[in-house]
């Protein structure tokens, strides 16, 4: 075989354009020994096409069959469809009266109950309670004194700097002003 027909033979075959005889021919060449340079990589794919089993013609009911599977399935689909709908219903009743028990038990929990009967009672019983609040209360802010501390030497330190930058910067003035009067006199002298 020359090597273009070869081409124009592996071209038709690669488009799908080639016949049962043609096929063969390129099966036949494939499998001599003499194979033209560049077609290797032809060569693998049609040895791996040899050495596999012939692919049987598939009967003649074959698309019968499918579609019978295909319709079948919609059936079944039904089946499914009620499944999901169950589920989902039975999801949604078990969702709801969950929120509703969930209500009733809040409900009855919420309402305060009247716990003193003598208002005297009850108003020296607050003046108790406030008064241990207020005491646990000052004795979580005594552990911010070190902060309140640190916050005030900080404050004096700062005042320190900024009397400093000021007493530095009049002390500037007089340089800057003698460094005027030098650039003064060099354009005098120039």
């Amino acid at each position: 075989m020359k090597k273009e027909e070869l081409k124009d033979l592996l071209e038709k075959y690669y488009n799908g354009e080639s016949t049962l005889e043609e096929e063969r021919l390129l099966r036949d060449y494939f499998r001599g020994e003499n194979i033209y340079e560049g077609f290797e990589a032809d060569r693998e794919i049609f040895g791996f096409y040899s050495a596999s089993p012939d692919m049987s013609e598939p009967s003649m009911d074959l698309e019968e069959r499918i579609i019978k599977k295909i319709n079948g399935a919609g059936k079944t689909g039904g089946k499914a469809v009620m499944r999901r709908i169950y589920i989902i219903s039975t999801g949604i009743a078990a969702a709801v009266m969950l929120i509703a028990a969930l209500y009733f038990f809040i409900m009855k929990t919420a309402e305060p109950e009247d716990t003193f009967s003598d208002p005297a009672l009850a108003y020296a019983e607050t003046i108790k309670i406030l008064n241990e609040i207020s005491a646990k209360f000052n004795e979580g802010t005594r552990a911010l004194t070190p902060v309140t501390k640190f916050e005030s030497a900080t404050r004096l330190s700062m005042e320190s700097i900024s009397k400093s930058a000021s007493i530095m910067s009049a002390g500037i003035k007089p340089v800057r002003n003698i460094d005027k009067l030098s650039v003064a006199s060099d354009t005098l002298h120039r």
